[in-house]
């Protein structure tokens, strides 16, 4: 069961607290002092230990800090604009869509998630495939239905930590654990297939087209096909199977199906990692 330490979520909350008050300094004074302090409250930042050198020599190299300070008020702060010209398209030197979106979640972690490479390297052991090209609307739609289906998981936690906890900064606290190996994919995967509450039949039909799959792809293998036509021969013989079966044409079955599939991939990629592990 996923567990979040208190410890670690105060730590956590801390941290967008103190995000939220540099922002709102620097917002209320924008000069080069208070921008020092807000790329020092940023996790995005952490690996630049000089914060004075990285706003004198990377960030405020070719632009000024009320320019900045145009741009993180009225641009990226301004929920009338479309998250595309917010996130995706704005352009403030030295600053990427990880540092962007951490503001934006510290300042609101129910509606913004952070998108960094840890955050991508997490999803797609989950099984979620996705990459660092992937524009924040999409992204935060992708987002939501992973947290839809860890509610349940979030519910009880905020119970434990008696307190409600902010919808992103859970998904953010899972992604985080599972790339530093607190939080397994397949505690992950597990949690989701219980919100999914997806029907016996369908889940092993689920299985059942990935051993099909799998003998017809050794088969051919077998009568020395080269691997990729193989894999697509086996991958048109799973279709054909799924395809008779009717559940392309049930809206409902198709969905359960295809999170079947999804949470096997990610329970698959945990028990590979777990035995590379004892090499």
């Amino acid at each position: 069961m996923i567990r979040v330490d208190l410890n670690d979520y105060k730590d956590r909350k801390k941290h967008r607290e103190e995000v939220v008050n540099a922002l709102n300094e620097f917002l209320s004074r924008p000069i080069e002092e208070t921008l020092v302090r807000l790329c020092g409250a940023l996790w995005a930042f952490d690996m630049i230990r000089d914060k004075k050198w990285l706003v004198r020599k990377r960030i405020l190299k070719n632009t000024k800090v009320l320019s900045i300070f145009h741009l993180i008020k009225n641009v990226l702060l301004n929920e009338n604009l479309s998250l595309e010209d917010r996130v995706d398209k704005i352009s403030i030197h030295g600053f990427g869509r990880s540092s962007l979106t951490e503001i934006l979640f510290s300042w609101n972690p129910n509606k913004y998630p952070i998108l960094n490479k840890r955050a991508i390297e997490a999803l797609n052991r989950l099984g979620i495939k996705v990459d660092d090209k992937i524009e924040y609307s999409d992204y935060i739609d992708l987002l939501e239905r992973l947290a839809d289906e860890l509610e349940h998981v979030r519910k009880e936690n905020s119970k434990a930590v008696n307190e409600d906890i902010p919808r992103f900064e859970f998904i953010d606290y899972i992604l985080n654990g599972i790339c530093e190996g607190k939080i397994s994919v397949e505690e992950v995967a597990m949690a989701r297939l219980l919100k999914k509450k997806i029907d016996e039949y369908t889940l092993n039909y689920a299985i059942g087209a990935i051993q099909g799959a799998i003998k017809m792809y050794f088969h051919w293998i077998e009568k020395g096909v080269p691997e990729d036509r193989a894999i697509d021969r086996a991958v048109n013989y799973a279709f054909g199977v799924i395809a008779s079966s009717g559940v392309l044409n049930d809206k409902d079955k198709l969905e359960k199906f295809k999170y079947a599939l999804s949470a096997i991939s990610g329970l698959e990629d945990g028990i590979l990692e777990v035995i590379e592990s004892l090499k």
